[in-house]
């Protein structure tokens, strides 16, 4: 509850606003990095979405991705994140998808 409380605090005293908009700048900034990745393909665009990127990489298993990604230390999540209709949309089975969010109190952001 103590985490809770501090986390509570801390979005308090930044504002719900600010918060949002440096999600969006970060997400921003994530989407153009790796926009240009030959075989990459971004999936959900849509304008003021949550700060989560979501692809797959043609001809590669997500969690061969994940693995990938994860030797350079970055963590990042794989499979089909409970959302099997909507991946039978976008005709894949599995992607993988990185959270950008502010690790607290460093002014650092990665992906998680």
């Amino acid at each position: 509850m103590i985490a809770l409380g501090r986390a509570l605090e801390w979005m308090e005293s930044t504002g719900i606003a600010a918060i949002g908009a440096w999600e969006g700048q970060l997400l921003d900034h994530a989407t153009q990095a790796v926009g240009n990745i030959d075989g990459l393909r971004i999936l959900g665009t849509a304008p003021n979405k949550a700060a989560v990127l979501s692809f797959i990489v043609e001809g590669a298993h997500s969690q061969d991705i994940g693995l990938l990604i994860d030797q350079l230390g970055v963590a990042i999540r794989t499979g089909h994140h409970c959302a099997q209709p909507l991946l039978h949309h976008f005709g894949v089975d599995a992607t993988c998808r990185a959270s950008l969010r502010r690790i607290i109190p460093s002014k650092k952001w990665i992906a998680l």
